[in-house]
């Protein structure tokens, strides 16, 4: 980020108005620029559809033509060259007038900049590595393997990041241990033919499919999701889920005719469960049968 540190320096004094880098210097912090956008910029598009200032443009330039590829933006949008999307969007924005679609081109790639900050973030990357490594690690079988590759190559198989060998052998050989151990605990616990089963734990609500964190563990520009920053924060959230679906009271019978979702979905089997927390966050869930399909918390003020 060390480009995007050197746009951001020597700017307080300047006196520019509706300038997204001026603001996202102002806030620094990407959850803090994110809600920005989302609480004051989105209801005054308008404020913000001139053309962009000098210091965006140069933000533009550096982050599409020279910037490493793995931290460009997306491109800003061509006014006079508009995908089908882009025209729809800015109808729907800005209306059919003959500057709507120059208005949408300079919003749209403002918030191409806001959105390239947050989630190019130093503090969005360790988050969202970390989320990796947790996914990564909840399953045995990639556990091993990881560890095997490290302790051969002293790097993580797909960040290349070094990482110690003996570290690694040292968890590869606990794993076994707790595996071996595991396996004889089974062996004198498992039952005699003819003998009585051993009752199952009972389920704690719907199953959590990982598959499926890294559309539910994400930032969200439109907010409702929640991007943890530790396994075990990842944990507890996916615990509550369960306990809040789990839960017939927290079931949404409204849900089409309160918007949480479309008629659509719920012929498709979704179903809503919502619980409010007594700090005043909407814990919301998706499921289909007994599967997690969706799952977030929304802010107060902002329950559905």
């Amino acid at each position: 980020m060390k480009m995007a540190n050197e746009l951001l320096t020597d700017m307080n004094d300047l006196d520019i108005p509706n300038d997204v880098i001026i603001q996202i210097q102002e806030r620094q912090k990407p959850g803090d620029v994110a809600e920005w956008w989302d609480k004051d910029v989105k209801p005054h598009k308008l404020d913000w559809a001139g053309p962009l200032t000098g210091l965006e443009q140069r933000y533009v330039d550096t982050f599409t033509s020279k910037a490493p590829s793995i931290i460009q933006m997306r491109a800003p949008v061509d006014a006079n060259n508009l995908t089908p999307e882009e025209h729809d969007g800015a109808r729907r924005l800005f209306g059919t007038d003959s500057t709507s679609v120059q208005r949408f081109a300079s919003f749209e790639t403002r918030r191409r900049i806001v959105w390239h900050y947050v989630m190019t973030h130093p503090a969005i990357l360790r988050a969202e590595l970390g989320l990796y490594r947790f996914i990564r690690d909840i399953n045995p079988v990639h556990f091993a393997f990881e560890r095997g590759w490290q302790i051969a190559t002293g790097n993580e198989m797909f960040t290349d990041d070094q990482v110690s060998r003996l570290g690694a052998a040292a968890e590869f050989f606990a794993f076994i241990a707790v595996q071996y151990g595991v396996s004889k605990i089974l062996e004198k616990v498992k039952p005699t033919t003819g003998s009585v089963s051993v009752a199952a734990e009972p389920q704690t609500g719907p199953r959590w499919n990982p598959k499926r964190a890294g559309h539910i563990f994400r930032v969200s520009e439109k907010g409702g999701h929640i991007n943890p920053s530790s396994a075990t924060e990842a944990w507890n959230q996916i615990v509550e889920w369960r306990q809040v679906a789990s839960d017939p009271g927290n079931f949404r019978a409204d849900a089409v005719a309160a918007k949480i979702f479309p008629a659509q979905a719920q012929n498709a089997g979704v179903k809503a469960f919502t619980f409010v927390r007594p700090s005043g966050e909407q814990v919301w869930v998706f499921t289909i049968g007994d599967e997690i399909v969706d799952a977030g918390v929304n802010l107060p003020g902002a329950h559905r």
